[in-house]
């Protein structure tokens, strides 16, 4: 919520905006989930093991920048509105 309230004060939404972050992040994931998906195909017993903790690790991370995504989408909603109405005060 903090990164948000600043964006907000700076005015610098549309620059962070423009890093497109979030998209690059879930490309890393889908990539990173093909390779495990790939490993897992061609890997024997020993490595499954490791394959398996490889795979929810990445669950682990996708859904924490999820949440991170979607808190940042609220709280930026929740700034652009008390931004507007004290301009209009």
């Amino acid at each position: 919520m903090g990164i948000a309230y600043l964006l907000t004060l700076m005015k610098q939404w549309p620059s962070f905006e423009s890093l497109n972050w979030f998209k690059s992040v879930n490309t890393h994931f889908k990539r990173e989930e093909v390779k495990a998906k790939k490993d897992r195909a061609t890997s024997d017993q020993k490595l499954s093991q490791t394959i398996a903790l490889t795979s929810k690790r990445l669950n682990a991370y996708k859904k924490e920048f999820e949440l991170l995504f979607f808190n940042l989408n609220s709280a930026k909603i929740f700034f652009h509105e008390e931004v507007e109405e004290s301009e209009s005060a």
